[in-house]
């Protein structure tokens, strides 16, 4: 059965949309990581169940601090894509 109405997209929305896409994905894993497993609360926790005593709570929070910035970086750096992009799509 035929369609009546043929729905072609350009190349330029085609990339567009994956332009779109991809960094939302990174932007949902680094989300759901920082929520989750990679969270403040879950790396305190193994710090001070590894190295009981040692360190205290406010340099366990730098460490944990020094391991979450770079995938907030790269959460931030796919939020800016997807701001671009999607401006890019209205324009």
């Amino acid at each position: 059965m035929k369609t009546i109405f043929k729905k072609e997209f350009t190349v330029t929305h085609r990339i567009l949309h994956w332009s779109l896409g991809l960094p939302m994905t990174v932007l949902f894993i680094s989300g759901f990581l920082r929520m989750q497993w990679m969270g403040r609360k879950p790396i305190v926790a193994v710090i001070e169940q590894d190295a009981p005593g040692i360190m205290t709570k406010e340099q366990t929070m730098a460490i944990a601090n020094d391991i979450l910035n770079p995938m907030w970086q790269w959460h931030e750096y796919a939020a800016y894509i997807i701001v671009f992009f999607f401006l890019m799509r209205i324009a």
